[in-house]
């Protein structure tokens, strides 16, 4: 098992080195000018001296391969470099940022397996009744419907029409439980919906294979209690292929708190990416991809690793 997750991270090395190239060289497109945007406020009041200078002190006058390869050799010392937009260190923006965006991004996640996994159990031991019809509308719906479309429902709803939950606004879990509670209500409803919709419907097929099987038929035959059947039977066996849509699901959550991060005003990862790019923070933009590239390459390690738990026919060397 250990062989296997060196080999594993190893095999994701150039990975995050291809994303974290391709995104530092891509931003450099973008119009309007870093050195502008920091010193003049983006108008052209300083010389062609005091701009070279700039650059040069911001290491923008190298060739691009040449920038990546000193930020690379930084990065690899636990050092992303300083903001160009706020002059403060990357790895201090983002310690305060990733709690943030992680406690969204597990409750959401928390909130659709809680909803999906019943509903996608329901729906297929009572397949092709109203129930199941029920929910496989729900699920197609938060399938199609994109995420600010519901964020501005849930907002016209619940906050401007029913005043029952804060339309915008962040508070820790570890300060207010209740106040986070209601102020993470919608925005994890959000970004949960769409996962939820997915997981749904391949626990509905999943379940739904597993229940044709032969071994599940004698369980049945031998007098055992249905629940007994589904929950030694067939949910271990069926939850292979949700585990592996989970863990694919990471990345689309991450993104999606993007979203949802600026409809809802909390000062995420999300946020800070968007506010970066717009200001075009070099720094800033490959800390945030950097640590975005990690989180979604160690789910997929968990993902597999969950493998051996739930099927022990599975061993990694």
């Amino acid at each position: 098992m250990q062989a296997y997750i060196l080999r594993r991270l190893l095999q994701a090395l150039p990975l995050l080195v291809l994303v974290t190239f391709a995104t530092y060289s891509l931003i450099l497109i973008l119009p309007g000018d870093p050195v502008l945007a920091l010193f003049t406020g983006g108008e052209a009041t300083l010389d062609q001296e005091q701009l070279a200078a700039a650059r040069a002190k911001l290491g923008l006058d190298k060739p691009v391969p040449l920038q990546y390869l000193l930020w690379l050799k930084r990065a690899l010392g636990g050092d992303l470099g300083v903001s160009t937009q706020t002059g403060l260190e990357v790895t201090e923006e983002l310690s305060k940022r990733l709690p943030v965006t992680a406690q969204l991004g597990l409750t959401a996640l928390f909130f659709s397996l809680l909803v999906s996994l019943p509903a996608g159990v329901l729906s297929a031991v009572w397949r092709n009744s109203l129930l199941d019809r029920v929910i496989t509308v729900f699920a197609v719906a938060g399938a199609a419907m994109p995420s600010f479309w519901i964020g501005m429902l849930l907002i016209l709803l619940l906050s401007v029409r029913l005043r029952l939950l804060p339309p915008v606004g962040y508070e820790s879990f570890l300060e207010d439980p209740l106040r986070a509670l209601k102020l993470m209500a919608m925005p994890c409803l959000v970004l949960g919906w769409q996962a939820a919709a997915v997981i749904t419907r391949q626990t509905r097929s999943a379940v739904l294979e597993v229940l044709r099987e032969d071994y599940v038929r004698t369980a049945y035959a031998k007098g055992l209690r249905s629940l007994r059947v589904l929950g030694l039977h067939v949910l271990r066996n069926a939850l292979l292929p949700v585990v592996t849509v989970v863990g694919l699901l990471v990345g689309p959550l991450l993104a999606g708190a993007v979203i949802v991060e600026q409809m809802f005003a909390i000062p995420g990862v999300g946020r800070l990416l968007v506010a970066a790019v717009l200001a075009q923070d070099f720094p800033t933009v490959q800390g945030v991809v950097l640590v975005v590239a990690l989180a979604v390459v160690t789910a997929n390690l968990l993902t597999d690793l969950a493998y051996a738990a739930l099927d022990p026919r599975i061993r990694y060397r």
